[in-house]
């Protein structure tokens, strides 16, 4: 009685020790698969339909290589099953390996397995864990990927901070070399036919590292979310006719014609941003100019529905195919030695493509090495009522001489340019250094309009604006901020201050003729 008892107990804690399995293997993350020593299917859980799509009924009693494993690799299988029964050894047994297994729709996917044999007397049947890797592997590429993004902006941006280095130095050394060389015919009284010549390479020079300096200010701008559109009406074709009569020198002394055509049924007189369409065409022309020797470039504007599509087509060296798509990434060229022949700091088409898109347009390309290429952009067509009569050559403006200008400027060389242009317009300007010396000035002849720099000794030009304001008698005296800092922030911060406006350095005649305009009386 006492062994039919044991016997019920021992069948007990089996079912029960047998229903415990079940339940780990049926709530297992990974797929677990038991077959025979035939490799036939005895064991499912749910994981292994999830994973590979056989459902249990479909699975059991089926060859597991037939099942899971690619047709290429269904032979490798079968031998190390039959390897294993003729001499207990096998490659995959009792350790982890990757593999590749297939799903039911014929997927094949990644998977990590471990097959351990169960031996019971002469029966040997085999367990196997399989886990889905394909999350895994996909993480793992894009990691990499990231990894060689990073790489490779890393490259990029030491090179640019290579070429912009050289980009600076190479005009600065012109300023200061050429500079110092006119220093000394002034003092020798010796000025000949090259003194123009120096001149003109001084200025050139001066413009190139204005450029440099611009297009990483711009940069800044438009990635920080920070560049702002300024859409008025203008003359399509006036834009394009002065860009062309500004590089056909240029182009001429390569052996290039640069032609322009424009679309006999385009709408020239539109509303953009002016500015930053001349920017974009001034990117292309002078890259198109950079990348041919002799040849041709052509510009041609014509309507497409309710855009403007521009193309600029040059016979240049072209671009490599491998290239085209790297084009427009800030810091790119087409590749290091073109940096090394031909100059540039790689910013030029990124900013052009970020301010086609500022606009309401798009930019692409088409190019062949040693063909040439063929840049596009469109900006959406925006048309005027009646056309403007901003592109009128403005008459001479000649100021009273009661006006009392007051400009405050701690550096000598920025404060004889702004002596200078005024000059030119009638104007001699009351002279300050520094923020507390204009708040003596200001008290003693109440001037008419302040042009204050924003960075002095002593008291700065925020610090003397505030103090200014206080009083009720300069609550309204026009102050002009004039700062080498250009961006958004420091112009907000200006007018935050009480300044009525921000000129940024190097000081724009034209915008400061038009300050004048604005708050001084003329004849």
């Amino acid at each position: 009685m006492r062994d039919i008892t044991e016997k019920k107990k021992a069948e007990l804690e089996l079912i029960e020790s047998k229903d415990h399995i079940s339940k780990i293997i049926e709530s297992a993350l990974d797929a677990i698969i038991m077959m025979d020593q035939h490799g036939k299917i005895i064991t499912w859980n749910i994981q292994a339909e999830k994973i590979f799509g056989w459902s249990e009924q479909e699975s059991i009693g089926k060859n597991l290589a037939e099942l899971i494993i690619p047709g290429k690799y269904q032979e490798a299988h079968r031998a190390g099953l039959q390897k294993y029964l003729e001499t207990g050894e096998g490659r995959v047994l009792n350790t982890r390996v990757e593999i590749t297994a297939i799903r039911k729709y014929g997927q094949e996917f990644p998977v990590e397995l471990s097959v351990t044999p169960i031996v019971h007397g002469d029966e040997v049947n085999f367990s196997g864990f399989i886990r889905d890797l394909t999350d895994k592997k996909q993480a793992e590429r894009e990691l990499q990927d990231a990894i060689k993004a990073a790489q490779a902006a890393s490259k990029a941006k030491s090179e640019f901070l290579a070429n912009t280095s050289h980009e600076i130095r190479t005009p600065l050394n012109a300023i200061t070399g050429f500079s110092n060389i006119l220093l000394n015919l002034l003092k020798q009284k010796k000025v000949d036919e090259d003194f123009e010549n120096y001149l003109n390479i001084i200025i050139r020079s001066g413009e190139n590292l204005t450029e440099v300096i611009n297009n990483v200010l711009d940069l800044s701008k438009i990635e920080s979310g920070k560049m702002e559109i300024q859409k008025e009406p203008f003359d399509l074709k006036v834009v394009v006719k002065s860009l062309v009569a500004i590089y056909k020198h240029q182009a001429m002394e390569k052996g290039i014609d640069l032609e322009y055509s424009f679309d006999k049924n385009l709408e020239c007189i539109i509303i953009s941003d002016r500015v930053k369409l001349n920017q974009i065409l001034t990117n292309l022309i002078g890259n198109s100019i950079k990348f041919t020797e002799k040849g041709f470039i052509h510009i041609d504007a014509k309507q497409q529905g309710n855009k403007i599509l521009f193309t600029v087509k040059d016979s240049g060296i072209g671009i490599p195919k491998d290239r085209v798509d790297n084009i427009f990434n800030a810091f790119e060229q087409a590749d290091s030695s073109m940096t090394r022949e031909y100059g540039g700091t790689g910013l030029g088409l990124a900013i052009t493509k970020k301010m086609a898109e500022l606009l309401g347009g798009e930019i692409w390309l088409e190019s062949m090495e040693q063909k040439g290429s063929s840049f596009y952009f469109t900006i959406p067509l925006e048309r005027v009522v009646e056309s403007t009569e901003s592109d009128k050559e403005e008459p001479e403006v000649v100021f009273s001489n009661e006006n009392k200008v007051l400009l405050v400027e701690d550096n000598e060389e920025n404060l004889l340019l702004a002596q200078v242009i005024l000059k030119t317009l009638g104007i001699k300007p009351l002279l300050a250094r520094n923020g507390l010396e204009a708040l003596d000035k200001t008290k003693e002849v109440s001037p008419d309009l302040i042009l204050m720099d924003i960075q002095m000794p002593e008291m700065d030009g925020l610090k003397t604006t505030i103090i200014l304001r206080e009083s009720e008698e300069y609550k309204s005296l026009p102050i002009i901020g004039l700062s080498a800092h250009a961006l958004k922030k420091h112009e907000d911060d200006a007018l935050q201050a009480g300044m009525d406006g921000y000129l940024t350095k190097p000081i724009d005649s034209k915008k400061l003729t038009q300050i004048c305009i604005n708050y001084l009386k003329v004849k």
